[in-house]
């Protein structure tokens, strides 16, 4: 592999045939040498498929890298701009994998007895379940509380409730809305909380 510049890199990444070719190669090894290093036997859970998971976050990574040139500013080097997006890939595919090898039977997961008598036993958050009832959507409810609860990783909600993620995003980010409406109509401020 040769040494390039962050120019050379975005050069011949954006070029076509054989120096785009060469450079997505090594691009390719830089990252799979990274991440097959910094993400050993002894930091992934063994219930993880490693070799698997670690080739969907290089192709995953080469994609983003592909997809998104024009994003890098040159605050950092090209590699590391590329390892830090490799790094979120990452975490983002153990998460996912990890969810699913202990996730529950069902869809979503479900509030237990433990948890109702907690929610009978506390007043506040009796109010917050009325707030949640009141002013959210179903389907705000059921993401809000398998993210917050149940710690279901995002990219996870969004596949079980059918939406593409940018339309999760913005549920999501109504829900939030919404609810520091009521809270602070409320006279509720998050510095309060």
């Amino acid at each position: 592999m040769r040494q390039r510049s962050n120019k050379d890199w975005l050069d011949d990444l954006n070029s076509t045939g054989e120096n785009c070719s060469r450079a997505l190669q090594d691009l390719h090894a830089v990252i799979l040498g990274s991440i097959s290093y910094a993400f050993d036997e002894t930091i992934v859970p063994k219930t993880i498929n490693r070799n698997a998971a670690i080739d969907k976050i290089v192709s995953r990574t080469l994609l983003y890298v592909q997809q998104n040139l024009g994003q890098y500013d040159e605050r950092s080097s090209f590699i590391t701009w590329v390892l830090k997006i490799a790094v979120r890939q990452a975490f983002l595919e153990f998460r996912k994998q990890k969810w699913q090898a202990n996730a529950p039977h069902s869809p979503f997961p479900e509030i237990t007895s433990e948890l109702r008598e907690q929610l009978q036993g506390n007043p506040f958050l009796q109010y917050l379940h009325q707030i949640f009832k009141d002013e959210l959507s179903e389907n705000q409810r059921l993401a809000l509380r398998s993210m917050v609860m149940f710690r279901m990783p995002k990219e996870e909600v969004a596949r079980q409730l059918g939406m593409k993620f940018c339309d999760y995003f913005k549920m999501i980010h109504d829900a939030r809305l919404r609810l520091k409406h009521r809270l602070e109509a409320d006279g509720i401020f998050s510095e309060d909380i």
